[in-house]
């Protein structure tokens, strides 16, 4: 379970810096070994793939550029998201979750780690892939905030993409099955929709490099005594909150290593 900022954005994801484009190959052999997916009767597993991608996957690629002369710098993030697919329960012939059930799977999984079933899982995906962001937000001058409450934290991470930091793609895949037509119908429209959103773009402007390695090694020293503090306990009634202290402290170790 990913944690997501008050900026919703990810905290807490593998950092592996990147030398070159040779390196970028292991990565993704990495990355596939750690994609959960399930064999259903709509996809079936072969030796070439796992079955039914059941959870998002998301890359985020960060290049920093420095101009030693003025000692500015500027960091771009690219976000390569392969989101999940659902199909209807009646076509895996598994059960039907209402989003109530759904929810409290979610949260068990998040404290015991316990698996979500199929149709947990596919009600929670299909929530997701549901979210659309109005295009007259920006047009009423109103701006676009990521959902904060019945949200998942997938959810309040799209989101942040629709603020005006980001440039926006998205490529529609569509299945070869015979019996996929409400899954293909799906897609399209789900594709037809983003090509409405309209969402200004906010240029980055260059950040002085002393300064902001200052800032994210006070960040990180300020992450640490937060955890030391923390109760180690299993009893404690703090101890839930350990985790994401713990998230706090490998994020800001990844923005000084960065």
């Amino acid at each position: 379970m990913i944690q997501i900022g008050s900026d919703s954005r990810p905290l807490g994801h593998t950092c592996v810096p990147l030398h070159g484009t040779g390196a970028l190959a292991s990565l993704l052999d990495k990355i596939a070994t750690r994609r959960a997916t399930h064999a259903t009767l709509m996809n079936e597993k072969t030796e070439s793939g796992g079955g039914s991608s059941r959870s998002h996957c998301a890359i985020i690629l960060q290049l920093t550029q420095i101009q030693r002369a003025t000692n500015a710098m500027c960091t771009t993030l690219f976000h390569l998201v392969d989101l999940s697919g659902s199909e209807r329960p009646e076509k895996t012939r598994e059960m039907r979750k209402s989003g109530m059930d759904a929810y409290y799977e979610l949260q068990r999984m998040a404290t015991t780690g316990e698996p979500m079933s199929i149709g947990a899982q596919g009600f929670i995906i299909n929530m997701e892939l549901s979210v659309s962001v109005s295009k007259d937000q920006h047009r009423k001058r109103k701006g676009y905030e990521p959902p904060k409450q019945c949200a998942t934290a997938v959810m309040r991470y799209f989101g942040s993409c629709f603020k005006g930091t980001t440039k926006l793609s998205t490529v529609i895949c569509l299945s070869q099955g015979r019996r996929n037509g409400w899954e293909t119908w799906f897609s399209l429209q789900w594709g037809k929709d983003m090509a409405k959103l309209w969402v200004p773009l906010d240029r980055r402007k260059p950040k002085n490099l002393t300064k902001e390695v200052a800032r994210a090694r006070q960040r990180l020293r300020q992450a640490e005594e937060t955890l030391n503090k923390a109760p180690k306990d299993p009893k404690s009634p703090a101890f839930k909150y350990l985790w994401p202290k713990k998230v706090m402290v490998r994020d800001a170790r990844c923005a000084t290593a960065t």
